[in-house]
């Protein structure tokens, strides 16, 4: 028998509300830099990827058509951070002052009922760690003394679906076990990455995207955050 020691929360979608800044950061950003979007690849499917692999994927114009339209100094790896670095920048101002932005309902008082259950808390992004902390200030939550662990996609060597994150969380809140670990998100990357960890508990919260959800590996679909901790209480 098992019991949740930790609990990773996905950010953005599921413990946090945005108003699709990501998606509309990253869109500005590619429509400023004169990159169309791939056909095929719309920006909703890469939420939960980290960014500049996302950006990588949306890039529609290659070398090969760089140097046809006679831009031998084309360089994708250039072109990627450029990009990144605006939406960083766009993205940041939008998390620090924008009125959407705002707490999931419930999902203080989520972290809450489970650290008073004694299951520490750790938050982890696709985003890079200044903003996952410009997020966590303005939410009242940096001081809070509820998040026990934050980790950033510039923390880890690999994102999503990749477990590093999830490891990393567990190194710093010094839970040994993953059967012993909790994986809660709202897209089908975050449930992939909580099983690729090995994680006891891979929980989806049903949004827009409950279909996908369901066909994803998971031990539990819940309707909201507010019911993550019932299931926690049972063990493994």
């Amino acid at each position: 028998m098992m019991y949740a020691r930790l609990a990773v929360f996905d950010m953005i979608g599921t413990t946090i509300a945005d108003g699709n800044a990501v998606g509309r950061c990253l869109g500005e950003s590619l429509e400023s830099a004169g990159v169309p979007v791939t056909p095929g690849a719309p920006l909703a499917a890469l939420m939960g990827v980290a960014k500049p692999s996302a950006i990588r994927l949306l890039i529609e114009y290659t070398p090969q058509e760089a140097a046809e339209r006679g831009n031998d100094d084309y360089d994708g790896n250039a072109l990627i951070t450029r990009i990144h670095a605006d939406y960083f920048r766009r993205l940041l101002a939008c998390y620090q002052s924008h009125l959407d932005v705002r707490e999931v309902p419930g999902a203080t008082a989520t972290f809450r009922a489970l650290r008073e259950e004694g299951v520490k808390i750790a938050l982890d992004t696709s985003s890079p760690r200044p903003l996952a902390d410009a997020l966590i200030e303005r939410l009242g939550w940096a001081d809070s003394g509820l998040i026990d662990a934050v980790v950033g996609s510039d923390e880890v060597p690999l994102g999503r679906p990749a477990p590093d994150a999830i490891y990393r969380a567990m190194e710093l809140t010094r839970v040994p076990e993953a059967r012993a670990v909790a994986r809660i998100g709202s897209s089908p990357i975050d449930l992939r990455q909580g099983a690729a960890a090995g994680c006891g508990w891979v929980i989806g919260v049903a949004g827009a995207n409950s279909d996908e959800l369901e066909e994803t590996y998971h031990t539990h679909l819940v309707p909201t955050i507010a019911a993550v901790p019932a299931f926690l209480s049972i063990a493994q």
